[in-house]
């Protein structure tokens, strides 16, 4: 054989023996540039994932951050304000007043809790934000993902999240005073938001025990006032250290809202807050 006709040869074995090793980084590649791909790495590298369901005014925003930072290459955030934008467009009409914005809300609030869904379906490790969810989605995704959520005693949450929306500029604007807001439904949801956050879609009249059932299924279930016990339960289920620190929105509003309330309007609140305080002192008695 020639000196050409071995080089030749020669070339080609090499050509052949490395298609195989240029197929696979080309499915490399692919799998990289693949969501499901990224995906599948991802899982790899984390292993179980995590699902926060942040009820508003609970200490979220500290939470959620201290979870993202955990799962950067996999993480999926149900942002309220795009829902609540595509819940106005559907309506097709202005928002005048509260209870047109309540049932913008209430849209909105569906959008969020399918959003949810998708992410935890699609694998993401990391799943947060204001998305109500019930038994039925824990238990479809409770192997894969552990379910964590903080409580807050509910008047001081409601006064929190009236605070926080009077005045504000964003999708839960409360635009009238504390009187005025205590006879509209938005203020009922107020004071049952355990309801809309653990019973999502139900039509019992009495959403106590699909609550419970809910809350059950949670892996960790922390409180406002004990937030360092919360942490080291996250922690401690998740196999890695998490720290959640502080973050209070309330104190970036530009407005701020009345600080004094009558006593007769505190006598209101907590009314209104009733069906909430028995969750949570339901809650306080399992979880704490």
């Amino acid at each position: 054989m020639s000196d050409s006709q071995q080089k030749s040869s020669s070339t080609s074995g090499i050509s052949r023996q490395s298609i195989p090793f240029k197929e696979e980084l080309r499915a490399i590649r692919r799998e990289w540039r693949d969501a499901r791909g990224l995906l599948s790495i991802a899982g790899r590298a984390y292993g179980r994932g995590v699902a926060f369901v942040h009820v508003p005014k609970c200490a979220g925003r500290s939470v959620e951050r201290g979870l993202r930072k955990k799962f950067p290459l996999s993480r999926g955030h149900v942002h309220a304000g795009f829902t609540f934008d595509h819940a106005v467009g559907r309506m097709d009409q202005e928002i005048v007043n509260q209870d047109d914005r309540q049932a913008a809300l209430q849209m909105a609030s569906d959008h969020r809790s399918a959003v949810y869904a998708y992410h935890l379906a699609a694998g993401l490790k990391c799943v947060t934000g204001h998305a109500p969810v019930n038994a039925e989605i824990l238990r479809l995704y409770a192997d894969s993902h552990l379910f964590v959520t903080v409580l807050r005693d509910p008047v001081e949450r409601f006064i929190s999240h009236f605070k926080y929306s009077y005045q504000s500029s964003g999708q839960g604007s409360i635009d009238i005073e504390l009187e005025a807001f205590l006879k509209t439904a938005r203020a009922r949801t107020f004071g049952s938001m355990y309801r809309k956050y653990f019973a999502h879609g139900t039509t019992a009249k009495d959403a106590e025990p699909e609550i419970r059932d809910c809350l059950m299924r949670f892996g960790a279930v922390g409180f406002v006032d004990a937030m360092p016990d919360f942490e080291a339960s996250v922690s401690g289920s998740l196999g890695r250290k998490v720290s959640f620190g502080h973050v209070n929105a309330t104190s970036q509003r530009r407005k701020p809202a009345p600080s004094a309330l009558d006593p007769d309007l505190m006598s209101e609140i907590s009314k209104n807050c009733e069906p909430d305080m028995a969750i949570y002192q339901w809650s306080l008695s399992q979880f704490k």
